[in-house]
């Protein structure tokens, strides 16, 4: 694992990304949030150090809740190699901070499925994706994720829905708390919610590198989808579970160009982390090592090609 990462993460050092890009996407936690990562050696470090430590988490998860048969790295070197599937991704952008707190949400509603469960838990589900919200506007289209994955996982309570739905609005009701008594309330719906719900601008070129970013996120969904009878393959209903609420994520991701008008490149790094858990428990459902080792090789050529395009076509 590590060793994808020096491979890949050297490419951050050798070809800088603009990072000025990210000013030009107002959401309240991410403003206050890049003002101390706009400086390219902070940066390039948050984005070491966050990128490690989200790999560990999703990987923990995907192992803790076995949703795998077996203890493996598999799904951090996964969410490493998807981090550079693209140009300008590789940096420590809104959407990547966002991320840290959707693995929050993600583990709440997986640990959620015990009967006895704290009430803080499910409450953690929803104000974890509020925080996401927060940090990048796209993230909203989760309400729905929260929603409908808690109704998967466990029986429907009002209570428990209750507490959801206060969960992801007590962040948004904290935050106009604070303008209001700043006397900024109407500057912050204007500027840092509602402006976010206009026509969508595509800030990226639509090329071949671009294709293939399609191509590779869009890899684990269809493989989990033509394997789900293998996925399936001697787990529990709990397991099951799991299985269908990390499945929901992409098409919640995949709603989030609803709620962005300004689209950049590093908005693809909102399907990171369902992408890199389907990736891996389907590489890790094959009954043919042969098939894994094929599928794993072509992305780490593309990724590797993709990163380093700069070196090897020009």
């Amino acid at each position: 694992m590590f060793l994808y990462f020096l491979l890949f993460g050297a490419n951050i050092w050798l070809y800088p990304n603009d990072l000025t890009l990210f000013e030009e996407l107002p959401s309240t936690l991410s403003t206050w949030g890049m003002q101390w990562l706009l400086h390219p050696t902070s940066n390039k470090m948050a984005f070491s150090i966050l990128l490690l430590i989200q790999a560990f988490t999703v990987n923990s998860i995907v192992n803790n809740f076995k949703l795998t048969k077996h203890y493996s790295y598999i799904t951090a070197i996964c969410y490493i190699l998807l981090h550079f599937s693209y140009f300008n991704i590789d940096s420590c952008s809104p959407v990547m901070l966002a991320n840290t707190f959707l693995l929050w949400s993600l583990y709440s509603m997986c640990n959620s499925y015990e009967k006895r469960v704290s009430l803080g838990t499910i409450f953690n589900i929803g104000f974890a994706a509020a925080i996401a919200a927060l940090f990048y506007n796209g993230f909203i289209s989760y309400f729905f994720w929260i929603t409908i994955g808690l109704l998967i996982v466990r029986s429907f309570d009002f209570q428990e829905f209750l507490l959801l739905i206060g969960g992801f609005f007590i962040p948004f009701f904290l935050l106009g708390t604070y303008h209001f008594l700043g006397d900024s309330f109407d500057q912050w719906i204007d500027q840092e919610l509602m402006s976010h719900y206009s026509t969508m601008i595509v800030h990226y070129e639509t090329n071949t590198a671009l294709y293939l970013l399609l191509g590779i996120i869009s890899t684990p969904l269809l493989l989990a989808i033509g394997n789900l009878q293998a996925l399936y393959f001697k787990t529990t209903a709990r397991e099951k579970k799991y299985i269908h609420t990390v499945l929901l994520m992409p098409f919640m991701a995949l709603l989030s160009l609803l709620f962005q008008d300004q689209l950049y490149s590093y908005h693809f790094v909102i399907f990171m982390v369902p992408m890199s858990i389907l990736l891996s428990i389907t590489l890790q459902s094959y009954k043919s090592l042969a098939a894994s080792e094929a599928v794993h090789f072509i992305l780490f050529m593309l990724c590797l090609g993709i990163q380093y395009q700069t070196f090897f076509f020009q």
